[in-house]
């Protein structure tokens, strides 16, 4: 059994025998096929929740099978995160096999060296493989092979900077100067920088030399359509005959109140027609909106018998409703788009081409590629040179895809020239899930490629749901049906129809009944506290979910296979919104009913007070005379001086006519600021101290110092406020990685972060036990007991800047002021591209709400705001497109936004029920009074996985690195009592043993212990025991240690290295970063040393970690780093610093 190959998918899953390395993990009869399929492309469409990731794993662990070299085989994933989670995911499956043993020793053999090389495995993103091809290829890419890999930070910086400069050339260009009036000196950066995001698009473009020939017949092409349209020409016909037999003339006779708009009419018409004739769709392009104001349903019928020009007319406003309204708008004017297409456009594209090879130019400089210049490098190396080509199709024998959705064109081309005609591709996608068009992603990708391998390959669709329960499931499929569609239109190719999820689950989680949707809406306008009212009932909703313990989960123990129950805990529930502009009403709700809640994604990161305070004090330690940031720096915690203690100081600034109030700071005196003169002179020779050091030293040098001198993350640590420290954390983080020096550049790279694309999240310290407010993007791939679609009534923000039409090419917007008493009017080729944007945007808002709503795995809430009106309520967002399956606009009673009432409306999706509140202005919140079964006895957790380790969360840095900045745990100022802590946090021990060992400092004196104290308060400890045990624990092992072979090995050593900080690049591309405890030579050998202080009962329970953690590819990560650094193979000792009160060294088994 254990030689046995997979057998191909042309067997029935029933008669499948599998491999027991698949057969682990239980793959379904709709997985089974695809896993085994060979000899063709494969496709596979995958409803959400139905076992995607499973399927790819068990995809790819049956290559291995069949005796592919690990290195033949390439997984394409997303993102770097699913990446670290396949590659995971594979090193536990082939874990688990090794651990059961079911096998001769010649396979034990192989899977343990398969197991050992994973961390070479090509599972990466698409970037990363276009990476290792450039860096195989350089001459042949004309590259530098050093080259590095902006992130979106980095890359936004830069076209700052190039766009910046782009301007400062247009200024001095008499030419191009004119387009700061054409578009605006505002809007001008952003619409060069939106082009330049969008280069290889517009690269891909022809440019002509004539773009007004290419434009008119498009741009003509509407209007002629209406004008010559035989029914519009017959009623007009008609219209006129009543001006020629004299109809219109007694109508004016007797006053009629149509008589003067019907002769408007007409002559705009008559002007129509004429410049129709002498095809001048410029001057009848000015015509058609005021055509439209004339169209009036007035007049009596009584002066126009027996004619009816009013039902003429009301026919042909539904006719120039439905075919030109919405590109005529309130006016267009072709002369405009003529000017646009010969003046205006050539020269902003000139200025988008100085802006490019700026940017070039400074990626250059840098030897630096963004991620366009790798797909697009990646592409044209083996397009263009045929020796590579076939060098990397012979070596990639297996070539599978993770989420191809939100592929693009240039990806696609790209993996179609590795893949060649041998059949080895494998793509998995849903195209309902396809959300990422504003990064370039293409639906219309994934439903070519699958309509390409449905009919050449196989095609496989897994639409059973593991994710919800079976009512759950039914709900959604009602819900979603008529929002998605189920038809095909050929006319729209980026269209993805619903297809329905069937359900793996039958039942709900104990405790939770029906229904299993819900809606909480506040009545009235986001601006009167409509969505404001909606979060407060939804924060009272979810306490009440979760402070009665009802609702009971069932979960599986990870290492002993059993399941049991525990209670909804708030990190079960995340609230997701379209925008990150929805948070704040939901974290102020949350936070004024204390529940605990992390903003994942978004601009939250950046809005949170500690971060903010930081910013200002980089502000002023660059410039103390900002007054602004000044006075953000004094009144926050790092400073503490009251709200009275600076209006005196700006009492005293105004009354001495000071410059700034830096400058009254440094006056003679301070006694004006009373008791608070010494906080304010401590914080002036701070200022000065740093202030010296600005420019001079990092920026991540510069915070460090100032958070050291201010104590201000032990502060927020010891006031509980661990999400702060944890943010602090981050933000030191980021500044080390930018590497930049300027402070000013860092806060422009900062501003750059927030505003030009890049979305951070804040640290995830809390990301247990809190609620999540994340995007729906931020979701994707993620799933939670309940979900909560935030503001859901929000309406999709249509775009602003220029469209990129494969059509009409590169489309600014522009409109004309309407001076000189001419209407104004916009381009009309903008309208005509913007509406072919818009439609897509559309689409892909629908899919949008599909993500959302699938990431539910036992309820869905939905919290937004609705209209109240006379005849229902409006509703707009994705309220309006679920109001076709729930009919609330036309169920809900008579609502008034002033009013004091909660409105509770049962509606249904499909068969299964829905609960909807509705909440008016001054309604008093109390929890719905939505069934649920009487509580269950909930059983106390233990204490010890309370002080488990959080969950660590995937990162490009090793784990030790990754420890070494997380901040303090949670835990430890949580859950034990104060009074109940007379020893110090672990976590604190370690801390101050591995610093004492980078700084060879060892427990010999006074300074030691003051040493050991400083650190000890720079992690939150201010309790004086507590300071005592940690200095007291961490000098016991430092001074075993000193008692060793090894340490005396290490005292002796001809050269010693201490923290030593590594960047390795992985096979597949990527780049890990880490850091090596310590490093030393002797008797010509280098070794090694990786310091352990975790608390080890004795030597058996050494032995029993040893087996069940993996140390081994940690330690050889380790030692390919220390090669790589010295050139040398290492020897390896893993120092175990606390067995049983003594130290163990081990070098054998590494």
């Amino acid at each position: 059994m254990s030689n046995q190959k997979p057998v191909t998918s042309d067997d029935s899953p029933a008669s499948c025998i599998l491999h027991p390395l698949l057969a682990q993990m239980s793959p379904s009869d709709e997985q089974t096929p695809p896993i085994l399929a060979r000899g063709a492309d494969v496709a596979v469409t995958a409803g959400a929740g139905a076992g995607k990731t499973r399927t790819l794993v068990a995809r790819y662990l049956s290559l291995l099978l069949d005796d592919l070299p690990l290195r033949s085989v390439v997984a394409i994933t997303f993102t770097k995160k699913a990446a670290r989670e396949m590659r995971n995911r594979v090193r536990q499956e082939v874990r688990r096999y090794l651990d059961a043993g079911q096998f001769t020793d010649e396979e034990r053999t192989r899977w343990q060296r398969l197991y050992e090389a994973l961390d070479a495995a090509r599972i990466g993103t698409i970037h990363s493989l276009c990476g290792e091809l450039l860096r195989n290829h350089p001459a042949e890419a004309a590259i530098d092979p050093r080259f590095e890999t902006l992130d979106e930070g980095q890359a936004a910086l830069l076209l700052a900077q190039a766009v910046e400069a782009a301007l400062a050339w247009a200024a001095d260009d008499p030419q191009a100067a004119r387009l700061f009036a054409d578009f605006g000196e505002w809007e001008l950066p952003r619409l060069l920088t939106q082009l330049l995001k969008q280069r290889l698009d517009i690269a891909a473009l022809p440019r002509p030399d004539d773009g007004w020939a290419v434009w008119e017949p498009h741009l003509a092409s509407p209007l002629r359509a209406f004008v010559e349209d035989a029914a519009v020409q017959a009623d007009f016909a008609d219209l006129l005959a009543l001006r020629a037999d004299g109809t219109l003339a007694r109508a004016e006779a007797a006053e009629d109140n149509l008589a003067a708009p019907l002769a408007e009419l007409l002559r705009l018409w008559d002007n129509i027609t004429a410049a129709c004739a002498a095809d001048d769709w410029a001057t009848a392009s000015v015509h058609l909106a005021p055509l439209r104001g004339a169209m009036k349903q007035v007049g009596r019928q009584a002066n126009w018998s027996p004619a009816n020009p009013k039902a003429i007319i009301k026919a042909l406003q539904n006719r120039y409703d439905e075919s030109i309204a919405a590109l005529v708008g309130k006016g267009i004017d072709l002369a405009l788009d003529q000017a646009l297409a010969t003046a205006i456009l050539p020269e902003l594209l000139r200025l988008y081409d100085y802006a490019l090879a700026t940017y070039t130019r400074l990626k250059e400089d840098r030897r630096a590629l963004d991620f366009d210049d790798l797909e697009a490098g990646a592409r044209a190396l083996l397009h263009d040179h045929p020796a590579a080509r076939a060098r990397w199709q012979a070596e990639v024998r297996a070539l599978l895809v993770d989420e191809f959705q939100d592929t693009n064109a240039r990806q696609r081309d790209l993996l179609a020239l590795l893949n060649g005609d041998a059949g080895k591709l494998f793509i998995v996608g849903d195209g309902k899930q396809s959300i990422y068009r504003f990064r370039g992603a293409d639906v219309t990708v994934f439903r070519a490629a699958r309509r390409e391998i449905t009919a050449q390959g196989k095609a496989y669709t897994l639409k059973t749901s593991y994710r919800a329960h079976g009512d759950l499931v039914v709900a959604l499929n009602a819900l979603l049906q008529p929002v998605l569609g189920v038809d095909e239109d050929p006319a729209r190719p980026y269209v993805e129809p619903f297809a329905a999820l069937a359900h793996y689950r039958e039942t709900p989680p104990a405790g939770l009944t029906p229904p299993y949707v819900e809606l909480h809406l506040g009545v009235g306008s986001k601006a009167g506290g409509a969505l404001d009212k909606a979060a407060e009932a939804l924060a009272t909703r979810l306490a009440a979910l979760v402070e009665s313990g009802h609702v009971q989960l069932a979960t599986r123990d990870p290492d002993t296979g059993q399941s049991h129950t525990r209670p909804l805990d708030y990190g079960d529930i995340a609230i997701l919104c379209r925008a990150s502009t929805s948070f704040a009403c939901y974290e102020n709700a949350l936070e004024r009913a204390g529940i605990p809640f992390l903003t994942v994604a978004g601009r939250g990161f950046y809005e949170r007070p500690e971060v903010r305070d930081v910013l200002n004090a980089l502000t002023v330690l660059a410039d103390p005379t900002d007054d602004l940031a000044l006075v953000g720096l004094l009144r926050s915690p790092a400073c503490g001086l009251s709200d009275l203690a600076l209006y005196r100081l700006t009492e005293a600034r105004v009354a001495q006519e000071a410059s700034s109030l830096w400058v009254m700071l440094n006056g003679a005196s301070l006694d004006f600021l009373a008791d608070e003169t010494p906080c304010a002179a401590d914080a002036v020779t701070l200022i000065h101290r740093l202030h010296a050091q600005a420019g001079r030293v990092t920026v991540a040098t510069l915070l460090k110092a100032f958070l050291d001198a201010t104590h201000y993350r032990a502060a927020l640590l010891r006031t509980g406020q661990a999400r702060g420290a944890g943010n602090l954390a981050k933000l030191l983080a980021d500044a080390h990685t930018s590497g930049i020096v300027s402070v000013s550049e860092f806060l422009d790279y900062v501003t750059q972060l927030r505003d030009a694309g890049t979305r951070e999240g804040e640290a995830h310290t809390l990301s247990v036990g809190a609620v999540q407010l994340m995007t729906v993007h931020a979701a994707k791939g993620l799933e939670f007991p309940v979900i909560v679609i935030g503001d859901a009534g929000k309406a999709a923000r249509g775009g602003q800047g220029a469209v990129v039409d494969s059509l009409l090419g590169v489309v600014p917007p522009l409109k004309s002021t309407g001076e000189d008493d001419a209407p104004a009017a916009t381009s009309l080729a903008y309208r005509l591209a913007q509406q072919a944007a818009a439609d897509q945007e559309a689409a892909e808002s629908d899919r949008l709400l599909y993500v959302a709503a699938t990431r539910a795995q036992d309820m869905l809430i939905l919290s937004g705001t609705v209209n109240a009106r006379k005849d229902g309520l409006g509703l707009a967002g994705w309220l309006d497109r679920l109001d076709t399956a729930l009919h609330l606009s036309t169920s809900a009673p008579v609502c008034d936004p002033e009013g004091e009432t909660s409105h509770h409306v049962t509606l249904s999706a499909g068969t299964q029920l829905v609960n909807c509140f509705l909440y008016e202005g001054n309604a008093e919140i109390a929890a719905p009074g939505v069934s649920i079964t009487p509580p269950v006895q909930r059983t106390l957790p233990e204490i010890l996985p309370l002080l488990d380790p959080l969950i660590p969360l995937p990162s490009a840095t090793d784990a030790d690195t990754d420890a070494a900045h997380r901040d303090p745990p949670r835990r430890v100022w949580r859950v034990v009592p104060e009074q109940a802590r007379p020893t110090a946090p672990a976590w604190v021990v370690g801390t101050l043993v591995h610093g004492a060992l980078e700084q060879w400092l060892f427990p010999d004196g006074v300074v030691f212990a003051q040493w050991a104290e400083a650190e000890a308060r720079g992690c939150g400890i201010t309790d004086s025991v507590e300071l005592r045990n940690a200095v007291q624990r961490a000098a016991r092992m430092l001074t075993r240690f000193r008692a060793t072979d090894l340490y005396a090995a290490m005292d002796g050593a001809v050269q010693r290295l201490h923290e030593v900080p590594y960047t390795l690049a992985t096979p597949d591309g990527a780049l890990e970063r880490g850091t090596l405890d310590a490093l030393f030579c002797a008797d010509g050998q280098w070794t090694l040393v990786e310091f352990k202080t975790d608390h080890v009962i004795d030597q058996a329970a050494l032995t029993t970690l040893l087996a069940t953690k993996d140390y081994r590819a940690q330690v050889t990560r380790y030692l390919d780093a220390a090669e790589r650094l010295l050139g040398v193979r290492s020897r390896p000792a893993l120092c175990f610093l606390n067995v049983g009160g003594a130290v163990h060294v081990v070098t054998e088994g590494l």
